[in-house]
């Protein structure tokens, strides 16, 4: 996915040219085949991509052109999602997250499979603990 790796221009370029930012996989696909996985309209999956990789810019980007952040848990994914980012480089997107109005204690009901609740982990800060960001959670 173009997004999490921060490539703004052409992020831009596809947005420009019609792009859905709501476009994309479910949270939870029922169907375990990638190939076989069906698009959806209300997928947050490029708002939490940009949230896991830090960058407030293309997240407010996306949010320009039409990406509903009810359909995304992108506190939860800048918390604490992908290892691969600097100590506490995330902390200028949860900062700004949390201005948009996101609730630090919102518990991860997006994230859904069956009426169990299956892979639900909790809030940003469980999510922080769970991938060892420490600065993240403080």
């Amino acid at each position: 996915m173009v997004v999490g790796r921060n490539d703004e221009p052409f992020i831009r370029y596809l947005l420009s040219q019609g792009a859905n930012p709501n476009l994309g996989p479910p949270l939870n696909p029922q169907e375990t085949i990638f190939w076989r996985i069906r698009p959806i309209q209300n997928s947050g999956s490029a708002l939490n991509a940009a949230a896991a990789s830090h960058t407030p810019e293309i997240f407010a980007l996306l949010l320009s052109h039409g990406a509903i952040i009810s359909n995304a848990i992108p506190l939860h994914y800048a918390a604490g999602v992908g290892p691969n980012v600097p100590p506490g480089s995330r902390i200028p997107l949860m900062e700004y997250l949390v201005g948009l109005g996101l609730d630090v204690n919102s518990i991860d009901d997006a994230v859904r499979q069956g009426d169990v609740g299956h892979g639900q982990h909790g809030t940003p800060l469980h999510y922080a603990v769970m991938w060892g960001r420490t600065q993240e959670a403080k």
